[in-house]
């Protein structure tokens, strides 16, 4: 027999779109496996109806838990993965679905090469009614630097996602023996953005993951996904400070290095228009110059530093609808 694989499914407030992710898993080819919905605090009502909809599928490999801590998808990532006995570890969020395949084809490629630490593939964008984004769908894979992965082993896990973050969390099946030696943060809880820090923790450490290129997951784009709702994060101060220090705090050699120094220029300078936005013009200025010093060959850097000392009057009507200050972060 196959090994089993735990998928868990964090909810909140979401009952339509957790029962077509739940309809996703049980259509699966591969049928051994073990699911949990793991219910982030959601409104009673709304739990019961999910709870409800479980228990009326009579299916025993799906249980449901009620979590009433919101601790967010850090948090539920980390929870989910505490539950997992399972030799192999997929995390679905509540508004995506997979293709049928998807886990008999990760299980496939896993078992042959104990050397992969995940498998991972391309995704398709759907709106709320379930449709295919086409055109969407291959400007985002494009985005994220899909188009320059083949099907297979990637060696370079480390470059990739510093290159432009290929791979999701969501949708990815991981070995849970790698994971558990690895973990999904950094000592001392650091795990924002959760999805950057567990690959380059793979990274790191010099594992291999898989990339297959079809689209086996779809990835639902809505007016309460995060990504939508906060779709300037990298001007969001909270998330964008969060950011930073996680490049700061790392250090590689060669052409990673490179990488890294160049995201984090592009987040000292946003980071910088969040401070100017915020009045903070001297911290600002500074964060632009850093942003020079650590990667003198990322145009982007001079180009802020230049609108910063030069041409401040024109930070605000350009980026000031795009900031969220702490203070009014929802």
């Amino acid at each position: 027999m196959m090994p089993r694989v735990y998928v868990g499914i964090p909810t909140r407030n979401r009952p339509e779109f957790v029962r077509n992710a739940m309809r996703s898993v049980l259509d699966q080819t591969y049928t051994n496996l073990r699911v949990l919905v793991t219910d982030n605090d959601s409104d009673s009502e709304i739990a019961d109806d999910v709870r409800k909809f479980i228990a009326n599928l009579a299916d025993p490999r799906i249980a449901y838990v009620y979590n009433p801590v919101a601790d967010g998808e850090r948090g539920q990532t980390l929870y989910n993965f505490s539950r997992c006995e399972e030799p192999y570890f997929l995390l679905l969020h509540d508004d995506d679905r997979l293709q049928p395949t998807l886990v008999e084809r990760a299980v496939e490629t896993l078992e042959a090469d104990p050397r992969l630490a995940f498998f991972s593939t391309a995704q398709n964008l759907i709106d709320e009614q379930d449709a295919v984004l086409l055109e969407e769908s291959v400007r985002y894979n494009q985005w994220l630097g899909r188009h320059r992965l083949p099907s297979g082993p990637v060696t370079n896990v480390l470059e990739v996602i510093l290159q432009g973050g290929a791979f999701s969390m969501s949708g990815t099946v991981f070995r849970q023996t790698t994971m558990a030696r690895l973990g999904f943060v950094d000592p001392g809880g650091g795990g924002f953005p959760i999805d950057m820090i567990t690959y380059l923790r793979i990274g790191e450490d010099g594992q291999l993951g898989y990339f297959a290129s079809e689209r086996l997951v779809d990835y639902r784009w809505h007016a309460g996904q995060s990504r939508v709702k906060h779709e300037n994060w990298t001007f969001n101060e909270w998330m964008i400070e969060k950011y930073v220090v996680q490049l700061e705090t790392r250090r590689y050699h060669g052409r990673a290095e490179q990488l890294r120094r160049r995201l984090l220029s592009l987040g000292l300078c946003r980071l910088g228009i969040v401070r100017h936005v915020a009045n903070d013009t001297g911290a600002a200025r500074a964060l632009f110059r850093r942003a020079v010093a650590i990667s003198p060959s990322t145009w982007q850097g001079w180009a802020y530093c230049g609108i910063g000392h030069l041409l401040p009057f024109a930070i605000a009507p350009k980026w000031g609808r795009r900031v969220t200050l702490r203070h009014d972060a929802a």
